[in-house]
């Protein structure tokens, strides 16, 4: 089946220039970067068409297909420059161009899919299709082929579109085509006349359009059959209004439409199907469909046997167990005529499941025989579910033989359940036969197929305690041949995202690896899959390949980057990321990576977020994007609150979600919880309030939310209540949801210990050090054993450090001896992990070290080395054990690593001085060198606005007025007049677009500069990065120790800029900047002692200085002029 979207994942009409388009693309896109937005690359790539050799062939073709996988998402850069491109070709007299062309029409799917995506048929018909016919044989036609000249599919300059209508009329009559490709022409035809259309007029032809040709190939009434599924994926485009819609008149019209082409008594029917197939996805539209429907029962007083049906009922009341499970029972009762047990009871009993209401569900399900109509395979399904749960093993055994003596088909609930049964009892040959059962039943179509693949993930659930990868690894290559053999869905994208997700938990790179190339070997890189790897490589620290991931899998995804599931993982990624020590380079690629998808996502259609596969996870991503953003705008400007744009379009995006009833799931609620939890909008309260909420809708609330409950009830506990009662509680109810010390009766089904362990671990860790250990220790202790217990002895590495770093602190409180010993005991531990890491990943990844490894060896060889120094005993061995550690790739934060390397440049003699020399070139100067840049940098454009003010205003006033910053600098008016010309003529660094300052280190994002950014731009404390560097200190220890090293070994001297040469270019540049931002510090301090950030402190300085005290007002046009308004033009 062929998959296209309805519309463009982003709305791109509101994009503030062309470089802001393509500075989303990168990796393997990079080139389709230049060929679309930089008119100078384009034409210079089309003028070497003419001179190509037929070696360049693979790589031209190469460059086309990724113009043409951007060109689903940039649809007129693209376009335009597909024309360009075989314009030029079929005007070529070059003998190699037919090859070229023969290469790229080889692979003509997706130029194929592109055109009708576009509605670009005019292209296509005077460019594309005479190559083809002439390139191309008949018999090698695709049906692909036969459908884009067939419909011959064209969007309009007014945003309609037309087609070859009577042609497709013609063909979907006939017995020429088999009925399958008529469906697929239909899906094809519909789905992409969607994406061509932009006006509702548009629409509702595309839904005509629809019901006439479906009609043709399904005959009259077909819709009301539930069995016919082949156009679910077009009334879940259809059943979306824009926001731009009323709904009410949205479907009145759609009714309309399908009354015109079937009988009003089977009409309605229609929005049932659209109701079926939102009811999980979009419970709010198909709760409003109902109401929709007993309106127009009222309205046009036609029979209810009309309008409504008990599937009807049924998918409005399994919406409402999403959406509000209070009206299910409402609208239950209140439409009586429309009950049907066996479509509504499953709904019934799965709320019996949700609520733990076993003897409900047993009554439910007894009833069923009492009243003659037996339970089907799905109440079955549910009820074992619950037998399971209750680890009632017989009773489950005893319904399956029942099952089975009725002949029922199977299905995927009931193997899990019996599965499950066999985890608890840690029998994985049992698991493993249950599922070979399944498979063969499924064979011999005496079991549905349908979540097949659900069921196979409960193969790994004992493989991952036994923490065996090899074995993982060889039990999923099994499957994936078997899978290939029996061509049935066993291993879907859910099933490696969880392997990935386990082997990320463990620190298994070289393994993530192998499971990278095993799905690339059986083509399983899906939406789901390429998430979840995302995400784990993200885990492991690997962010660029993780980036790297998220444009291989955006040109995977059907049509190419349109997938909101890979936008999320990759905006989560770049977040992440930019939170990192990372260069200044870095981080304005995270930016870049950030705004465009955060900026993107905003403008969009808002509807795109409820019919689209993570819609969810891409809203609460931008949320957290929004968050920080807001945090970091609130620090920048020294600010004590949450200010700026993004605070108030994060509440704008919370209301609307609240308007299209989307918060329904924790994902939504948890950006909301950490916004009140911030130093600057530190409101628990809030917190509490929307904790309620969660409550009173019945959201699924984890461990991930009770992070932020608990830690905002330890406020109200340390404000109020010193005995913690209220934290106490809390902290019950959530250990027993999860099963802690609890009967069945409080633990949820739905919960998953080992997979939110480590969580859990981190609020119990915080909870104890509120109460202190007399208090809390004990629950701590009897929490790790249960821990032991569950995942029987083999805790994984995250939830392991979790537990030591808190018992390190333990044993430092209570006992010194028994701490050295614990310090020693874990460091070995860990160094056995961090060593056999590091050997297994040998050359080809020496900085793949996963932050939890990471950040626990560092605590540990920290902790270790102050400890012997406090006891006398650290030596020189100790000393070359942290240094052997540092060149292998650990990184201890910068305090850390400053801290080492000042202990160790002081030693006397300097035995590893060459060691920690290779040290500091890998890893640390190179942020050093990054800060002097960046000081001349900006000197020069501060030389720049002082020659613009020397020459608008008098000379002395600007001097005396910005001496603060002009010491720092180190200009005098005297430098900057005798340079004045020069100056003068660099147009303050102007980028092509006209913005100020366009330099490596601190590109500046406007056109103009008002005096407030002139502070924030040369603000000295604003360059301070958090990318690793060595500190003042730490700095002057070391030119202090190179040069020592060099007076006594003269003859050595030499080969020092060889071996580290970016120590010697730091060794020998000009270091005043160190002593200028010393001295710059200290006169801020002394012009303001109050106990404040230096940021804040330094902000307040530059402003008294130069504008409180500005007596010829530089900067302002007017007196009169608005303080925030005042802006001059550089």
């Amino acid at each position: 089946m062929i998959n296209t979207r309805s519309y463009a994942t982003f709305n791109h009409s509101k994009a503030p220039t062309k470089e802001f388009l393509g500075s989303f693309l990168d990796h393997d896109y990079s080139i389709a970067t230049s060929l679309l937005f930089d008119e100078d690359a384009r034409m210079g790539y089309i003028s070497t068409l003419a001179h190509i050799t037929a070696e360049q062939v693979p790589k031209v073709t190469e460059d086309f297909y990724k113009v043409v996988d951007t060109s689903f998402e940039f649809q007129d850069e693209g376009i335009a420059f597909i024309e360009l491109f075989w314009e030029t070709l079929t005007n070529s007299t070059n003998e190699v161009v037919p090859d070229l062309q023969k290469s790229i029409l080889n692979r003509r799917e997706r130029l194929l899919l592109l055109i009708l995506y576009m509605g670009s048929f005019d292209v296509y018909d005077r460019l594309i299709l005479p190559s083809i016919r002439k390139i191309v044989p008949e018999d090698q036609l695709t049906f692909l082929d036969k459908v884009t000249t067939i419909l011959g599919l064209q969007r309009t300059l007014s945003g309609t579109f037309h087609y070859n209508e009577q042609e497709v009329m013609s063909l979907l009559g006939s017995s020429s085509i088999p009925e399958h490709e008529k469906k697929d022409l239909v899906k094809i035809l519909v789905k992409n006349s969607l994406a061509v259309g932009s006006s509702r007029s548009s629409r509702m032809h595309s839904i005509e359009t629809f019901v006439k040709c479906a009609k043709l190939v399904e005959g009259d009434r077909w819709f009301v059959d539930e069995k016919i599924v082949e156009y679910d994926s077009l009334f879940q485009l259809i059943g979306f209004p824009s926001s731009d819609d009323k709904f009410d008149d949205y479907f009145q019209e759609v009714i309309k439409i399908v009354e015109k082409h079937h009988d009003e008594s089977v009409s309605y029917h229609f929005l049932t199907s659209i109701m079926r197939n939102l009811s999980k996805t979009a419970p709010f539209v198909t709760y409003r469909l109902f109401e929709f429907k007993l309106a127009q029962w009222r309205q046009r007083n036609l029979p209810r046997t009309v309008v409504l049906n008990h599937l009807d009922l049924a998918y409005t009341l399994k919406a409402c167990l999403i959406l509000d499970e209070n009206k299910i029972y409402e609208i239950y009762l209140q439409n009586e005529d429309l009950h049907d047990s066996e479509s509504q009871e499953a709904i019934f009993l799965d709320l019996c499941v949700q609520h733990k209401d076993w003897k409900s569900l047993q009554d439910r399900f007894e009833n069923m025989y009492g009243k003659g109509n037996l339970p089907d395979t799905v109440h079955y399904g549910i009820t074992m579910r619950a037998l399971e749960f209750l680890e009632a093993d017989s009773e489950l055994e005893r319904l399956y033989e029942q099952i089975l003596d009725r002949g029922l088909m199977m299905n995927a609930s009931i193997f899990i359940a019996r599965m499950k049964a066999k985890i608890r009892q840690k029998n994985q040959d049992g698991v493993e036969q249950l599922f070979e059962e399944y498979i063969s039943l499924v064979l011999q179509k005496r079991a549905h197929v349908d979540n097949m693949s659900h069921a196979f993930l409960y193969v790994f659930q004992i493989l991952f305690l036994d923490g065996a990868n090899g074995t993982i690894l060889q039990t999923l290559l099994r499957y994936l041949e078997k899978e290939s053999h029996l061509k049935l869905p066993m291993v879907s994208g859910k099933v490696l995202s969880l392997i990935a997700s386990h082997l990320s938990r463990n620190c298994a790179l070289k393994d993530l690896d192998r499971l990278l190339e095993m799905a690339h070997q059986f083509q399983k890189i899906d939406s789901d899959f390429a998430s979840g790897l995302i995400d784990a490589y993200t885990k492991l620290g690997q962010y660029n390949k993780a980036d790297e991931i998220s444009y291989y899998a955006h040109g995977q995804t059907n049509p190419p980057f349109s997938d909101l599931q890979i936008y999320a993982s990759q905006l989560k990624t770049h977040l992440i990321w930019h939170r990192q020590p990372i260069s200044r380079k870095t981080k304005r690629y995270n930016d870049v990576k950030i705004n465009y998808i955060v900026s993107s996502a905003l403008q969009s259609e808002f509807t795109l977020f409820q019919s689209r596969p993570g819609g969810i996870d891409i809203l609460s991503s931008v949320m957290d994007s929004l968050r920080q953003n807001a945090i970091e705008y609130s620090r920048s400007n020294s600010l004590r609150y949450l200010r700026g744009r993004a605070v108030k379009t994060l509440h704008n995006l919370a209301k609307r979600q609240a308007i299209y009833r989307l918060r329904v799931d924790e994902r939504l609620f948890l950006p909301l919880m950490k916004q009140n939890l911030v130093y600057q909008n530190y409101k628990p309260l809030n917190v509490m309030k929307i904790f309620n909420e969660m409550n009173l809708k019945r959201v699924l609330v984890s461990a991930e939310s009770y992070v932020h409950v608990m830690k905002a009830l330890r406020s109200f506990d340390r404000r109020y209540d010193r005995s913690y009662k209220n934290s106490t509680d809390m902290l019950k109810q959530m250990l027993q949801s999860y099963g802690f010390e609890a009967d069945k009766s409080k633990s949820n089904p739905e919960l998953d210990f080992k997979k939110d362990s480590t969580l859990i671990c981190e609020i119990l860790v915080k909870y104890v050090q509120s109460v202190g250990l007399r208090k809390g220790g004990d629950l701590f202790s009897r929490f790790v054993v249960f821990c032991e217990d569950s995942f029987d002895g083999k805790l994984p590495l995250d939830l392991k450090v979790k537990i030591d770093l808190f018992l390190s602190d333990c044993y430092k409180e209570v006992n010194n001896a028994e701490y050295g010993a614990f310090l020693k005991e874990k460091w070995e531990v860990y160094w056995g992990i961090f060593s056999k890491h590091a050997r297994e990943m040998g050359n080809s990844n020496p900085t793949a070290i996963p932050p939890v490894l990471n950040d626990v060896l560092s605590y540990f060889t920290i902790q270790k080395m102050k400890h012997l120094i406090d006891t006398n005993a650290f030596t020189i061995h100790h000393q070359k054990e942290i240094i052997d550690a540092l060149r292998m790739g650990l990184h201890p934060n910068i305090f850390d690593i400053n801290y080492v390397l000042s202990h160790l440049l002081k030693q006397r003699p300097l035995i590893h001085f060459l060691d920690i020399m290779k040290v500091i070139e890998g890893h640390l100067i190179k942020g050093n060198l990054s800060e002097l840049e960046s000081y001349r940098e900006k000197k020069l454009c501060y030389k720049m606005c002082m020659n613009y003010l020397y020459n608008e205003y008098d000379e002395q006033s600007v001097a005396d007025n910005f001496k603060i910053l002009s010491d720092y600098f180190g200009v005098s008016m005297s430098k900057i007049k005798a340079q004045s010309k020069r100056l003068g003529r660099l147009n303050f660094l102007r980028s092509a677009s006209g913005r100020l300052f366009n330099i490596k280190t601190a590109p500046y994002g406007s056109r103009t500069m008002s005096q407030f950014d002139f502070i924030e731009y040369f603000n000295p404390v604003r360059d301070l990065s958090n990318e690793p560097r060595l500190f003042n200190e730490t700095s002057r220890l070391l030119i202090s120790a190179i040069s020592e090293y060099a007076r006594e070994n003269g003859k050595e001297k030499s080969l020092l800029p060889v071996s580290f040469p970016k120590i010697s270019k730091f060794y020998s540049s000009d270091l005043s900047y160190y002593s200028k931002l010393n001295a710059f510090n200290g006169k801020v301090d002394y012009l303001n002692s109050l106990r404040d950030s230096r940021l804040r402190k330094s902000k307040d300085v530059l402003r008294r200085l130069l504008f409180d005290h500005n007596s010829t007002k530089i900067f302002i046009p007017s007196a009169s002029s608005d303080r925030d308004g005042r802006e001059q033009n550089l």
